[in-house]
């Protein structure tokens, strides 16, 4: 419920949009606990992250 609100509030900023949630309906951005929306694989989201830290040049913020 607080990432609910938190989400709104950055998003919708001084709009007062009150936010509802169901204790009998899981919300799947919030409460995704069933398998198959997304397969994840830890040692290719792994090689990946390395990959890409490996080709980045960093620059710095002040000159």
């Amino acid at each position: 419920m607080a990432t609910a609100e938190a989400l709104t509030d950055a998003a919708f900023s001084g709009c007062g949009i009150t936010v509802h949630h169901s204790a009998e309906h899981n919300d799947p951005l919030f409460q995704n606990f069933s398998p198959g929306y997304a397969a994840l694989d830890g040692e290719t989201q792994l090689r990946g992250g390395a990959q890409r830290a490996g080709r980045q040049r960093l620059q710095p913020e002040f000159t």
